[in-house]
C-alpha cells in the first residue's frame, strides 16, 4: 500500500476489513490493550498519502459477538483515500450500516448524481401483499443501529439479547427482499431458498442500464441528447404523427350522404 501511494497520480481509494486498528480509542471492551500495533497501521496510512474518508452511523464495525463481559468491538472496516480522491469526489459518502449475519458491518459507498429517470410504469410485485417492505426495513435498521450504538457503551446481556432479536427480524426482512429482487430481475430459473440477492440487484441494474435511452436522432437528422430534449423531441414527433394519421382518414362525409327532397 505505500509503495502504490508514492507512485500514484490519480484518485486512489482503499476499502475493507484491515484487521487493525490506527490508535488505542478505536477498540473497546476486553483485553483493549491487544496485541496490534497501532504505530505500524497508522504510519502505513500516512506514508501512503492516505486519511480516513470519514463515516456515517456507528463507529465500530466489528464484534466478537460474545455477551458480557467478552465482548470486544473494534474499527476494521473503513475507506481510505488520496488528496486527489477528496478534489474529484468531494460528495463522496461512506455509511456504516448495521451488521446481520456477519460479525462485521457492511459499508455502503455513494456519489449523489443530479440524473432524475424518467417516470416509469407502475408495476405490482408480488411481495408488496406480504408487507410494507421499505418502511420495516428502515424502522428496523434504524432500531438495529440504536441498540448496537448502546451496546458500544455497555457490556449489558439484556442488550446483547435485544440486539439479536433485532438482528433475527431484519435477516427475515432480508428474505423478501430478496424475492422483490427475484420478481423484478425475472429470474424464474432460481430456486426461493438460494440466497443470491447481488445477482437479483445486478441483472435489475443490467436491464435497467440497456433500457436506458441516452440520445436519439431528431426529425433534421441532429443528435438529441438530455432527459428534457429527448422527452421533448419525443413528444412533437408522436404528436405530429397521430394527427397526420388523423388528418389522412378523415372522411368527406357529405360525398356519401344522399340527399332526398320532400315536399
Amino acid at each position: 500500500m505505500e509503495r502504490i501511494g508514492r507512485n500514484i497520480s490519480v484518485p486512489w481509494a482503499v476499502g475493507g476489513d484491515f484487521t487493525a486498528i490506527a490508535e488505542a480509542s478505536e477498540r473497546w471492551g476486553s483485553n483493549v490493550s491487544g496485541r496490534l500495533s497501532l504505530s505500524e497501521f497508522a504510519d502505513a496510512i500516512q506514508n501512503a498519502g492516505l486519511s480516513d474518508a470519514g463515516f456515517v452511523g456507528n463507529r465500530y464495525t466489528w464484534s466478537n459477538n460474545r455477551a458480557g463481559n467478552a465482548r470486544i468491538w473494534a474499527w476494521l472496516d473503513r475507506i481510505l483515500v488520496n488528496d486527489r480522491w477528496g478534489a474529484k469526489f468531494s460528495n463522496f459518502r461512506v455509511e456504516h450500516l448495521p451488521r446481520v449475519n456477519s460479525d462485521h458491518a457492511p459499508l455502503r459507498i455513494s456519489f449523489p448524481t443530479q440524473i432524475q429517470p424518467f417516470i416509469r410504469p407502475f408495476w405490482f410485485f408480488r411481495m408488496w401483499t406480504l408487507h410494507d417492505l421499505f418502511k420495516q426495513v428502515k424502522a428496523v435498521e434504524d432500531e438495529l443501529v440504536q441498540v448496537e450504538s448502546r451496546m458500544q457503551n455497555s457490556m449489558s446481556k439484556d442488550l446483547f439479547q435485544e440486539s439479536m432479536a433485532v438482528r433475527r427480524k431484519l435477516a427475515q426482512l432480508e428474505l423478501m427482499e430478496e424475492i422483490f429482487w427475484k420478481q423484478k430481475a425475472r429470474n424464474s430459473w432460481l430456486e426461493e431458498g438460494d440466497r443470491n440477492t447481488k445477482l437479483f440487484l445486478v441483472t435489475a441494474r443490467e436491464r435497467n442500464r440497456h433500457a436506458m435511452i441516452k440520445s436519439i436522432k431528431g426529425e433534421e437528422g441532429n443528435t438529441v441528447t438530455g432527459q428534457a430534449q429527448i422527452q421533448s423531441e419525443t413528444t412533437q414527433f408522436f404528436e405530429k404523427l397521430f394527427q397526420a394519421e388523423q388528418a389522412s382518414q378523415s372522411i368527406d362525409f357529405l360525398s356519401v350522404i344522399s340527399f332526398i327532397l320532400s315536399s
